[in-house]
């Protein structure tokens, strides 16, 4: 498995994309992580610390859960390499507009409106909306990212990790960004993009390399921080 790596190393480059840890869902300001998101961020440095996974470059989007998901990983690996830059915020990796794509669901679909709205509620509203939003079929205004626009930024992000020809990169995102990463690797259409963002846990991480002929996927949506019994009960995906 070392030689794999090795070799895969000195021919690629490697991206590892994290998932934010669990964000504040319900409360008045969404982009700040929860005590638990906290938590799995430092759980997250500490599994890359003690496997001794070692990063050419960081990167986040500019959200401050992206963000501050990064900072305890920073922390720790800047603690024991005098090479390993500062992350780059790039808003390339920001999440769409969530609540504006759920907002102009329901206002092109008023019957879909609760006054008692439940998580499986909520979850399947993010779908319907998705699904509508990746389709073209919301209403729209100059303010407004269509999917297309979406699906560019991202790949123009990815671009950008790939230019100083370093060989891992980490980056702090969220699901959709992850999903839409991932879509284009095995070249899903944005219906399989969107289930796979609605399956994304939060602090996970999915593994991509960059070779001659393209992206390929090496892991998705894995949690090898967060395997232990102690632990099963601290999954989250918002």
């Amino acid at each position: 498995m070392e030689s794999v790596t090795h070799t895969a190393r000195n021919f690629m480059t490697e991206i590892y994309l994290v998932r934010h840890g669990q964000a504040s869902m319900g409360q008045e300001n969404y982009d700040v992580l929860s005590a638990l998101g906290e938590q799995q961020a430092q759980w997250l440095a500490s599994y890359f610390d003690e496997h001794n996974v070692q990063f050419d470059q960081m990167y986040c989007g500019t959200l401050q859960r992206q963000i501050d998901t990064l900072a305890p990983v920073y922390r720790v690996l800047a603690s024991k390499s005098e090479s390993l830059d500062e992350p780059q915020q790039l808003p390339a990796f920001n999440e769409f507009d969530f609540m504006q794509v759920i907002r102009l669901f329901l206002q092109q679909n008023p019957g879909h409106h609760s006054d008692t709205p439940t998580a499986k509620y909520w979850f399947r509203l993010l779908k319907l909306s998705m699904n509508a939003w990746s389709t073209d079929s919301l209403p729209h205004s100059p303010d407004t990212e269509r999917w297309a626009d979406f699906v560019s930024r991202v790949s123009s992000g990815l671009s950008q990790c790939c230019e100083n020809n370093s060989k891992r990169v980490l980056v702090a995102t969220s699901g959709g960004v992850i999903a839409c990463v991932v879509g284009t690797a095995l070249g899903l259409d944005a219906r399989q993009v969107v289930r796979l963002n609605l399956q994304i846990q939060n602090a996970s991480i999915t593994r991509l390399f960059k070779g001659r002929d393209g992206w390929s996927l090496h892991s998705f949506n894995a949690l090898p921080h967060m395997s232990c019994a102690s632990r099963a009960d601290k999954i989250t995906y918002a």
